[in-house]
């Protein structure tokens, strides 16, 4: 689904929905347990294994991009309360040292996940990681607003605002850039509305928490892009389903992605 989003450090907001209840929005978003696990993903642009322990909780992640000149490996460790407390992830580029990232997933004291931080260090030993970024959420009904904000920086780079349905997908996501002193809400860059089937989103077996807030239960097939400038673009989202209603390919402006499953 991300299309035309490869634009400044936006990317790392086009990020895909949140689950919302119908009687508190401000709940934390409710597990949805799957028939089927994700186990690879497979499109243009990204090459993903997913590895799951006994108890079919997600482990380990191995990636590559569309041109295999960058690799990564993420190992996952739960705290008590079975969600992500951090996440290694080890990047390896053609022609480069290897980083080693590690993600600390903060909550408050609904079990809502208020940030992702992303600390650095160049190599495995000594662990010495350096905060180089974080991605803060804030809830306000049924929206949540996710703010990139760089080490050292009072305000954020970017934001996005999700807005969500009844059934947990995200209706639309309007992104903001441009943000100092005079203008600290930012100024407009460009939305995202999404149209959904009533299927089950392949990403249904991921933590929420690694995917928030790509935590939709269903598929987009259709997006409307409005820009601050020119005239809104709607796409179509082709999806084919195997016999579980599960998404097996998805088509979208020449992008294919392909989904494979072990079936529990």
């Amino acid at each position: 689904m991300k299309t035309r989003i490869n634009k400044l450090t936006l990317l790392l907001l086009a990020v895909f929905a949140i689950s919302c209840s119908n009687d508190s929005d401000n709940e934390a978003p409710e597990e949805i347990t799957p028939s089927y696990l994700l186990t690879k993903l497979n499109s243009t642009s990204a090459f993903n294994t997913y590895t799951y322990n006994d108890a079919d909780k997600l482990i380990e992640i191995d990636g590559a991009d569309g041109s295999f000149t960058s690799t990564f490996n993420s190992t996952l460790t739960y705290n008590g309360s079975g969600k992500i407390q951090e996440e290694l992830k080890i990047v390896s580029a053609l022609f480069s040292t290897p980083s080693y990232n590690r993600i600390i997933y903060n909550y408050d004291a609904q079990g809502r996940l208020t940030e992702k931080k992303y600390t650095q260090n160049s190599s495995a030993t000594p662990a010495v990681y350096d905060h180089k970024q974080s991605l803060i959420f804030e809830y306000n009904g049924s929206t949540v607003t996710q703010k990139l904000l760089i080490k050292g920086n009072a305000l954020p780079s970017n934001k996005a605002v999700f807005e969500y349905d009844k059934r947990g997908n995200v209706s639309k996501i309007t992104y903001y850039n441009k943000i100092d002193a005079n203008t600290p809400e930012g100024v407009f860059f460009y939305s995202h509305t999404y149209t959904y089937d009533t299927k089950p989103n392949p990403e249904s077996s991921l933590p929420l928490e690694y995917r928030f807030p790509n935590t939709s239960k269903n598929n987009p097939i259709k997006v409307i892009e409005t820009y601050n400038s020119g005239s809104p673009t709607t796409a179509d989202i082709v999806v084919e389903y195997n016999e579980g209603g599960y998404p097996t390919k998805k088509s979208q402006s020449g992008i294919v992605s392909t989904y494979e499953y072990k079936k529990l």
